[in-house]
C-alpha cells in the first residue's frame, strides 16, 4: 500500500474571508477549501506550509494522519476562555521555532490564543487501517470542553507524556479532574485517536 497523508483544518470562531481564502490557495493548489475548512490529501509529496502556523493565523482545530503512524491534534482556545497557566500543570510548553517539540503534548501562547499541540507516533510504524471520516467533527467538542472548565482532555495529554516517556515515575502528579473515570465521547475518541493507556 502507498503512502498516504491527510490534513484537515477547520476554523470554529469565525469564517475566512476571501482574502484568506485567496492566501490558504497560494499555499496548497489540491486542497478542499471553504469559508471554515482546509482537506488535503497526499499520496506523495508533502503540505508545504507548517500547520502550526496556520493554526496559530487562521484556524481553531487541526487533525493529521500518516499511514505509517503518524498522529496529531491542534486545538487553538482565546486564552480568555482557557488559562495558560491551567494547561501548562498538564503540557509542556514549547520553546523556539521548532516545526515539532521533543514532546507529545505541548502548549503555546500565540497573541490571545494558547494551541494545545498533541502527537502520537506508532512504533510499529504502520497505520494501515486508516481514520474515521468525520474524526475531526467527534475531536472539535474537546475545545468546548476545555474552555468550560472540563479539564479532562488535559489530564488527558499528561498521561499521553507518561506514555511517551517524558515524565519520571516519581514525578508529582497533577490534579486529577473531576469525572476523569467517565469520559464523555469526545474525550473517548481522543484516547482512540492518540493511542493513550488509560489502564
Amino acid at each position: 500500500m502507498s503512502e498516504f497523508q491527510y490534513y484537515e483544518f477547520v476554523a470554529i470562531d469565525r469564517p475566512f474571508s476571501a482574502t484568506a481564502r485567496k492566501r490558504l490557495r497560494a499555499i496548497t493548489s489540491r486542497a478542499t477549501i471553504t469559508s471554515t475548512r482546509l482537506v488535503n490529501t497526499y499520496e506523495w509529496g508533502d503540505f508545504e506550509a507548517d500547520p502550526r502556523d496556520l493554526v496559530a493565523t487562521y484556524f481553531d482545530a487541526f487533525l493529521y494522519y500518516a499511514n505509517w503512524g503518524a498522529r496529531r491534534l491542534m486545538l487553538r482556545m482565546p486564552n480568555t476562555r482557557l488559562d495558560p497557566k491551567v494547561v501548562r500543570q498538564y503540557c509542556a510548553t514549547r520553546a523556539g521555532k521548532a516545526r515539532r517539540s521533543s514532546s507529545v503534548a505541548t502548549a503555546t501562547t500565540v497573541g490571545a490564543h494558547v494551541v494545545i499541540d498533541l502527537w502520537s507516533d506508532d512504533e510499529s510504524g504502520e497505520d494501515w487501517e486508516g481514520i474515521e471520516p468525520g474524526l475531526l467533527s467527534a475531536l472539535v467538542p474537546i475545545r468546548n470542553e476545555m474552555m468550560a472548565g472540563d479539564y479532562r482532555a488535559l489530564y488527558l495529554a499528561w498521561r499521553l507524556r507518561v506514555q511517551a516517556g517524558e515524565i519520571g515515575a516519581g514525578a508529582r502528579a497533577p490534579q486529577v479532574p473531576d469525572g476523569t473515570s467517565q469520559l464523555t465521547g469526545s474525550q473517548h475518541a481522543l484516547v482512540e485517536f492518540l493511542r493513550i493507556d488509560l489502564a
